[in-house]
């Protein structure tokens, strides 16, 4: 089974002195003519101590073809957590 690709934009939308949170849509379109769908947020937030927690959380839907945008963002939030894991 393919993996397939996707294309999306972050955006910070959302901060204060300890978090930042962070729009992930999947764009489509060219020029201004850009399609966003929400796919879900990315949250850093500072715990002191030079440590960073980071949540992501997906946007679910019923909508057939966003669930398989939302599968592609579920791929890519475990392969981001795997990454920055830090082992114990």
């Amino acid at each position: 089974m393919g993996q397939g690709s996707l294309s999306a934009m972050v955006v910070p939308w959302e901060s204060d002195q300890k978090t930042l949170s962070m729009a992930i849509t999947s764009t489509r379109g060219e020029g201004w003519a850009l399609e966003h769908t929400n796919l879900g947020t990315i949250r850093l937030t500072d715990l002191g101590n030079d440590t960073t927690r980071m949540e992501i959380l997906a946007h679910h839907t019923d909508h057939v073809e966003q669930k398989k945008l939302a599968e592609r963002f579920e791929r890519f939030a475990s392969q981001v957590q795997t990454r920055f894991q830090v082992a114990p």
